[in-house]
């Protein structure tokens, strides 16, 4: 119901209006990530707009001094002797977005800071997320090359070791968060690939049940080597990169033109003969064609020829000649 001095309709006009212009004036990165801002550029809140003129503090290489850095504004200026540059940005009527307003003057002698204190900790582990996520044990030398050549700032090693240590933290978190998502995973592969087999080893000698093995094939695998492959298994094993470690195993069969077929997958705590045959036993299971095989070639892993003698008593063991020359020339 409309009050004598507001009218609903006009109301929505106005915050249609509002919405309209954010989103026609909503900053955007450009293409090549870089950050670029003019006036009129709106954010979508205070802490964003705080967020991109701290990376554009970075990527300009100047510092800035926060003359008004509250609620409703944040005007900065760059702290040079002789610069003029400033920048002012205040909230719009919906007390949400922020506008820039003006950007005045110019840099003059600036002198490009390598020890930005904008940054931070944090942004330094985002920059190097990937790095330390592709190799948890990258150099912290390493790490401050990559932030200098890429964003032109030399942090301290203190402040890279500090993000390195929040980045593999957070890690492992996501390891802890994955693990106990499997038995969820498990379920969903069965469902969607009906007569697979997924097997989940849960170390039960703990007083809190956790995670031990995972062996996985699909039904697609068993049956076509069962049906197109010749009588020959493959095994071999390598060892996995992240928090918890971890081998994983896998075998592979020959198909009728001698290329390579995958048959099953299995993530194990460590190479030995229980982990290997845990691993074949899982795999005759699923086979079941136990006077079929004639051959297994593996590299001498350990523990695996007798894993192979428990589980399949009448096949033969080869090794492989690669990993004999290579034993032989050491």
């Amino acid at each position: 119901m409309d009050s004598p001095y507001i009218n609903s309709s006009e109301d929505e006009i106005g915050v249609d209006r509002m919405y309209g212009y954010n989103l026609r004036n909503a900053w955007k990165p450009n293409p090549n990530g870089k950050i670029s801002l003019r006036v009129g550029q709106v954010f979508e809140s205070a802490e964003k707009g705080r967020e991109i003129l701290s990376k554009y503090e970075i990527q300009e290489g100047f510092e800035l001094d926060k003359s008004k850095n509250d609620a409703r504004r944040l005007t900065y200026k760059c702290k040079g002797d002789e610069c003029t540059w400033r920048i002012h940005v205040s909230s719009l009527p919906d007390d949400v977005t922020f506008r820039i307003r003006s950007i005045t003057g110019d840099h003059v002698n600036c002198r490009r800071v390598m020890n930005n204190n904008e940054a931070t900790t944090n942004w330094v582990a985002s920059m190097t997320s990937i790095l330390i996520r592709d190799n948890p044990n990258v150099k912290a030398k390493v790490l401050q090359t990559y932030i200098k050549s890429t964003h032109g700032v030399e942090p301290s090693k203190h402040k890279i070791y500090r993000a390195k240590r929040k980045e593999l933290k957070m890690l492992k978190s996501d390891h802890v968060d994955c693990y106990g998502q499997l038995r969820k995973y498990g379920n969903i592969l069965l469902q969607m690939n009906l007569d697979s087999l997924v097997m989940v080893g849960i170390d039960t000698l703990c007083v809190t049940p956790k995670f031990q093995r995972f062996f996985l094939s699909f039904n697609a695998q068993l049956t076509g080597f069962i049906r197109g492959c010749k009588p020959f298994i493959g095994l071999d094993g390598c060892h996995l990169k992240g928090p918890y470690g971890g081998v994983l195993l896998s075998t592979i069969g020959l198909d009728s033109a001698s290329g390579i077929f995958p048959i099953a997958d299995c993530v194990v705590e460590n190479e030995c003969m229980e982990s290997w045959s845990w691993f074949l036993e899982r795999l005759h299971e699923g086979l079941d064609v136990l006077d079929q095989i004639d051959i297994f070639m593996s590299d001498q892993q350990k523990g695996v020829s007798a894993a192979i003698k428990q589980q399949w008593p009448r096949a033969d063991s080869r090794y492989c000649a690669r990993h004999i020359l290579a034993n032989l020339t050491k």
